[in-house]
């Protein structure tokens, strides 16, 4: 039972990291296809 709140707890930072980082470089390919 703690492990899995464990692994909840360090998954959920790590999803929101990874997404974030790929909407940041979705964005920057979105703009640089826009610049041209």
């Amino acid at each position: 039972m703690y492990l899995s709140s464990i692994i909840w707890l360090f998954t959920w930072p790590l999803l929101i990291y990874v997404s974030y980082k790929a909407v940041r470089y979705a964005l920057r390919k979105l703009e640089s296809k826009l610049e041209e």
